[in-house]
């Protein structure tokens, strides 16, 4: 499993940095072999900041909206960007930094923070643990035809890619919106969560620049510890509740062929999307 090959790398150009990291995340690796990690997602610690204070914000993996925080290691994504009204620039930072981003923000606004990894791979021993992952993520389509392709019951792999995004606030006007960033697949948002003027909001899975239809979409509501469950239509669209305050977590993954040319047989997406209503 590649997690291994991400902790190595992390031993190593961390050392000099901070050891008791290095032998917490290590510990936090080990127990996570045992578990298909499933949702990944930025965690602000802050929602809504004055113009010029400091973002701290968290990538994380896990269920339900609890997950545990990773550094930044610039092998693990190919972008991981700050985009505002005017403005986008690339996340710098050192290999080993904790928490993963931690910068000012300076434009008044909405402002978006994207993280689209590099691909990763997962081994499967059993046929049972693959299915229930279909089960769970809405994708008893792809047993169906891993069985008619007479593909293998146990032994085998699978690539997965996050395309993950945030959405803050700095106190002040901009036109900045949520928007299309070229991810392969990704949520995006019609409305401002901290200018919200209904009680729902329309969202849109883009895959591949197009809206992908009949993909479920699940909603997390940290504080109050729900899940919901909506399905995109042909349009890729679905209007979720947005009734309750607090901090939300809308995810959801769709599956093709292998990609990646690593001898799996399939490849997941995984779109994530978070943010605040005050």
């Amino acid at each position: 499993m590649c997690l291994f090959r991400k902790s190595i790398i992390f031993f190593k150009r961390g050392l000099r940095k901070n050891i008791l990291k290095i032998i917490t995340f290590f510990f936090l690796f080990l127990n996570s072999l045992t578990v298909f990690p499933h949702e990944f997602w930025i965690e602000p610690e802050r929602w809504i900041l004055e113009k010029g204070q400091t973002l701290t914000a968290h990538t994380k993996v896990g269920q339900h909206f609890k997950g545990d925080a990773s550094p930044f290691i610039r092998a693990w994504f190919s972008r991981f960007e700050l985009h505002a009204s005017k403005f986008a620039v690339a996340v710098e930072g050192n290999d080993g930094d904790f928490p993963a981003f931690k910068q000012k923000l300076n434009h008044p606004g909405l402002n978006l923070l994207l993280y689209y990894s590099t691909a990763d791979t997962v081994y499967y021993s059993t046929m049972e643990k693959f299915e229930k992952f279909l089960e769970r993520e809405g994708l008893l389509h792809i047993l169906a035809e891993h069985r008619k392709r007479n593909f293998p019951e146990q032994g085998f792999k699978e690539t997965y890619v996050r395309c993950a995004k945030s959405l803050v606030q700095v106190r002040g006007e901009s036109a900045f919106k949520d928007h299309f960033s070229g991810m392969p697949l990704e949520l995006v948002a019609s409305f401002n969560p901290y200018q919200l003027e209904n009680k729902d909001g329309e969202l849109q899975l883009i895959w591949r620049g197009s809206g992908i239809g009949d993909i479920l979409v699940r909603v997390f509501h940290k504080q109050q510890k729900t899940e919901t469950e909506y399905f995109t239509n042909k349009q890729g669209k679905v209007t979720i509740k947005l009734d309750v305050p607090g901090d939300y977590l809308v995810n959801a993954v769709h599956m093709t062929e292998g990609a990646f040319n690593r001898g799996e047989l399939w490849t997941s997406y995984w779109a994530s999307l978070t943010f605040q209503i005050p």
